[in-house]
């Protein structure tokens, strides 16, 4: 129990305090200045993004010196992680949701997309998300649906109070966003605790 409470501090510090020290240095380094308000769209992206990789490094340290478990034991317990399962679950949940979120809003709100014609923009993104956003997607798993998830196992190992603790958690930090405060309660129901809480775990 004390590993994961130490475990939990020293994640939250990377994540928090590094992060967020990390993140204000890419906003000085790409605009002269910690606000990030003026920085353009990829910009802004390695903003927010720089808080993951630190994020990153705290639940690897955290596993590996605290637990002194090997970072996989977050994904599976067997001896290698299961490939082909990863890439039926991707397919499985994004297919559905190019189908339903990208292409249903499309079709019903066209006005919430913008198309731009900067093809040196796009080359420059394009690889940076590609590579970032599974540092990101992958951290967030890492926490809330491994780390979160075995540590709630040592106090109930009951399967329905592993969904509802990992889904309030990953709630919680994700009410800050714009599209939550936008939205309103059943898009924070919708968005963050059903699917991604309950249905992923």
């Amino acid at each position: 129990g004390w590993r994961y409470v130490l475990g939990l501090m020293i994640i939250l510090f990377a994540w928090l305090i590094v992060g967020s020290g990390a993140s204000v240095l890419v906003a000085f380094a790409l605009g002269g200045q910690a606000d990030p308000s003026g920085l353009g769209l990829v910009e802004y992206y390695l903003f927010v993004m720089a808080s993951f990789l630190c994020f990153f490094v705290g639940i690897l340290i955290a596993v590996a010196l605290v637990h002194r478990r090997h970072p996989q034991t977050l994904i599976t317990a067997r001896k290698r992680i299961d490939w082909h399962r990863v890439g039926h679950g991707f397919v499985a949940w994004f297919v559905p949701y190019c189908l339903i979120g990208g292409l249903g809003q499309y079709l019903l709100y066209p006005d919430t997309f913008s198309f731009t014609s900067s093809l040196i923009t796009f080359a420059l993104f394009v690889p940076l998300a590609l590579v970032l956003t599974a540092i990101q997607t992958t951290t967030e798993e890492l926490f809330f649906r491994g780390y979160i998830v075995q540590g709630a196992s040592l106090i109930w190992s009951n399967r329905v109070f592993l969904a509802i603790v990992p889904a309030v958690i990953f709630t919680l930090p994700h009410l800050l966003n714009p599209e939550a405060r936008a939205g309103g309660w059943l898009t924070i129901f919708s968005n963050y605790f059903f699917v991604p809480g309950l249905v992923w775990t």
